[in-house]
């Protein structure tokens, strides 16, 4: 008999490997390393960094990040529990120190896209991010059709159109996070929500983007995670 601990842990390593696999994106392993910051816990100032930013062509395969990114994670509650994004932030701190990575928490719990656009100077653009990561939805899905809030490919669109106005040289779109619903009846509230969020999914995938948005596959990795639990 597996224990609740022992289901809980195996879950948690599901969570962190689909993590990794899918919202990096094939990024390549290397064995070097050198000194340098890690970035998790920032305090260089963002004017003088900002002089620094990255230029040139960016990558479209591959490692995504290039040196002296800032990395912005732009979500909801699931952004801001700081899970997905210290696993990511961890495993770049030690494998690729060399990078001199920053990361930031955007994160606010109870949030739709449409919160995240009406918030992304103060949260977002005052950073100079060169790399903002984007995964709403959970939230948007709870919304009646007719609410702003449920517009969720528009409102992704318009915070992809201002990022790169205020100079974001890549937008990583994630797919949104599946609801567990194991066990619940298909006429529940949370059952609703997560048919939506794969109404989200279809169309974010057929949705056509610019060469500067990578689109992460996560909803599907995601649910088998939750089904390990």
């Amino acid at each position: 008999m597996i224990s609740m601990r022992q289901r809980r842990g195996r879950a948690a390593m599901v969570c962190l490997i689909s993590t990794l696999c899918v919202a990096m994106a094939s990024c390549a392993q290397t064995e070097r390393v050198a000194e340098s910051q890690s970035g998790l816990n920032p305090t260089t100032d963002v004017q003088t960094r900002a002089t620094q930013r990255p230029t040139g062509p960016r990558p479209t395969s591959g490692l995504l990040f290039v040196p002296g990114d800032r990395v912005v994670w732009l979500g909801d509650s699931i952004t801001a529990a700081h899970l997905y994004g210290r696993y990511v932030e961890t495993y770049f701190l030690l494998r690729r120190p060399d990078l001199n990575l920053t990361f930031i928490n955007a994160g606010i719990g109870g949030h739709s896209a449409l919160n995240g656009l009406n918030r992304l100077e103060q949260d977002v653009l005052s950073h100079q991010p060169t790399v903002v990561v984007v995964n709403f939805g959970m939230n948007d899905a709870g919304y009646p059709s007719a609410s702003p809030h449920a517009a969720f490919i528009q409102n992704i669109d318009a915070i992809i159109e201002r990022l790169r106005q205020g100079g974001v040289q890549r937008v990583i779109w994630v797919e949104p996070t599946p609801a567990r619903i194991d066990g619940m009846s298909a006429q529940s509230k949370l059952a609703d929500r997560q048919r939506q969020l794969e109404r989200y999914v279809a169309t974010m995938r057929r949705h056509p983007v610019k060469e500067d948005v990578i689109k992460i596959q996560w909803h599907e990795p995601m649910k088998q995670a939750l089904k390990a639990a």
